[in-house]
């Protein structure tokens, strides 16, 4: 009998870097994804008794505006469920010194939604017109 156990698995990348490394714990991965407002995520980095090591190679990525992907599944079965930007960093450090890391993102709509501006773009094609505004927001 063929019994194969799939466990569930994630990988985090930073700027195209897998930010597990030996100390870092992620306890927490939230995402939400919604029609009426960005899609975002937080989650939850927790470091053990060597966080000087690891907090000082960790910290140095968790920059708000670099790119975050998340990949969510099983074993060897990765999806990409979130790709997006750091927009913010927490670090918090208890009574006997555990330290963790709150990192929320945004996908990169919320650039679209938080700038209401209007304006007449007249004799120009459509594709012009996408390419404005794309250029624009990033």
């Amino acid at each position: 009998m063929n019994m194969e156990f799939y466990s569930p698995d994630y990988k985090v990348l930073i700027e195209g870097t897998d930010i597990k490394m030996d100390g870092v714990i992620i306890s927490s991965i939230t995402l939400e994804n919604s029609v009426e407002k960005a899609d975002s995520c937080n989650m939850v980095i927790e470091y053990d008794f060597n966080m000087y090591t690891s907090f000082g190679k960790l910290h140095e990525n968790l920059v708000i505006g670099k790119e975050l992907q998340i990949d969510l599944g099983y074993t060897d079965d990765l999806e990409t469920l979130f790709q997006g930007l750091i927009t913010g960093v927490r670090i918090e450090i208890s009574d006997n010194l555990e330290a963790r890391a709150i990192v929320s993102g945004l996908d990169k709509s919320f650039k679209l939604m938080k700038n209401v501006n209007s304006r007449s773009l007249m004799k120009k094609k459509y594709s012009e017109i996408a390419q404005t505004i794309a250029g624009e927001n990033g």
